[in-house]
């Protein structure tokens, strides 16, 4: 069964978003237990960038990362410590591609 469930705590709440390789800003997901798409509008919420999207696939209990095709930066995920409820590695910068 997929996990529908995450307990968020100091040792897997941390991210990155760096836009052109020069800004980085540091995240942090509040901690507490909360379901699969409560923890992706958090992630939404925090990055708060209109042309950044994120989605969940349910069937592969997957997250997805995309920029709109207008944006003219370059974004990038770096999971800090949160790359595990994510699928991927920590401390490894992800370019957020377009979609479509």
């Amino acid at each position: 069964m997929a996990n529908t469930m995450y307990n968020i705590n100091e040792t897997n709440n941390q991210f990155e978003i760096i836009i052109d390789d020069i800004a980085i800003y540091m995240k942090t997901i509040p901690s507490g237990n909360c379901s699969v798409k409560t923890f992706m509008n958090q992630i939404k919420t925090l990055i708060n960038i209109d042309f950044i999207g994120i989605t969940y696939n349910d069937s592969q209990n997957t997250y997805t990362f995309t920029r709109l095709m207008i944006a003219s930066n370059t974004y990038k995920l770096k999971p800090i410590t949160i790359g595990k409820l994510l699928g991927i590695t920590d401390k490894i910068e992800y370019e957020i591609g377009t979609l479509g």
